[in-house]
């Protein structure tokens, strides 16, 4: 067994990485995973003034990445992380693009996806160059919805929704996110993209079926990049509590494994609420399978396929109290040494 490396994920401030990372000094790790840039501090500390209207449209976490990119503006903005996580180290990026399934009669929004995903590649790679060990970029991996419009239905007003096949999601997904990886793999140093499993109807990657299918399409791809580059995060809240999938099931499918490059952890109720602190619903033992499977993921991952980076990211979303991430940390480094170093 191999314990993975215990990392906080700075989403539990609602008001961004600074805030999150006076919390985060404070706990017993030396790893932090960052979110980007979802919260609008986060957009006001790291991008310029004059990022604040790109072609006429407002600024968000989209189009302040993806100007950035054009910018390159990442080294600047990668020094201004290092200085904000200070003694402590990076050792994955998450963020938030379902853009990358955009409509495609929206070109500028999934091209802004696009370089969206290349600045943060920039950024992982700039941090490299600061210590950080990072390696992956944790993505949710679209929608299957493909466009929304207003409408009439009886003469009364409504939205129209266009909803994609999880196969054709899948498709459209790979067909844009090409272009990522080949920045990635023909750069100075490889940076992983991770996509996540959530369950429902309206992700792309959204079932168990829909996983697999994913995995397929991974491995029988015609692009080097894709194959090289484009792989899994490991939610388990995702996996066992609001899918009931088994770490038995998940042993059996080499697809998957093989394809699985960081992971998260957290607890959950049925539905897709939000992320809870550890034993809100479920306790140790449920846990126990999965920790298990972390601990032997190195030794299960068949010769040449992608690498797991060693590190669990606890995220808690948002968390109305920090004395809870607290406890979560001490309770899962208890387990990590219980379960992936003793067996």
């Amino acid at each position: 067994m191999k314990k993975p490396n215990l990392s906080v994920m700075s989403s539990i401030a609602s008001d961004g990485i600074v805030a999150a990372m006076q919390e985060i000094r404070k706990l017993e790790t030396d790893f932090v995973d960052i979110y980007a840039f979802m919260q609008s501090n986060d957009i006001s500390r790291y991008f310029t003034n004059d990022n604040n209207l790109l072609e006429g449209r407002h600024l968000n976490a989209l189009n302040a990445m993806a100007n950035a990119f054009s910018r390159n503006e990442a080294e600047k903005i990668a020094q201004l992380i290092n200085e904000d996580v200070k003694n402590k180290l990076i050792s994955g990026i998450a963020t938030f693009l379902p853009e990358l399934t955009t409509h495609e009669g929206n070109v500028y929004t999934c091209h802004a996806a696009q370089n969206a995903l290349c600045f943060l590649i920039d950024v992982a790679r700039y941090l490299n160059n600061f210590g950080h060990p990072i390696e992956v970029i944790e993505i949710v991996g679209g929608s299957v919805l493909d466009g929304i419009w207003r409408g009439r239905v009886h003469n009364n007003d409504t939205y129209i929704v266009n909803r994609l096949s999880s196969n054709k999601s899948i498709h459209k997904l790979l067909k844009n996110i090409k272009k990522v990886a080949d920045y990635s793999a023909n750069g100075s140093k490889k940076i992983y993209l991770a996509m996540e499993y959530e369950p429902g109807n309206l992700f792309t990657i959204g079932s168990q079926d829909s996983l697999v299918y994913f995995c397929d399409q991974l491995n029988n791809s015609e692009y080097d990049s894709i194959k090289a580059i484009v792989g899994l995060n490991l939610d388990i809240s995702h996996y066992a509590f609001i899918s009931n999938i088994s770490t038995e099931w998940i042993r059996s499918k080499d697809v998957i494994i093989n394809r699985i490059l960081h992971a998260h952890i957290s607890d959950h109720t049925h539905g897709h609420f939000s992320d809870s602190a550890l034993t809100t619903f479920h306790d140790e033992n449920d846990f126990k399978s999965w920790l298990e499977f972390l601990g032997e993921i190195h030794q299960l991952k068949i010769k040449g396929s992608l690498p797991f980076s060693g590190f669990v990211a606890l995220e808690l979303e948002c968390c109305c109290d920090f004395e809870k991430v607290k406890n979560s940390t001490i309770l899962l480094n208890k387990w990590l040494n219980k379960y992936t170093i003793n067996g």
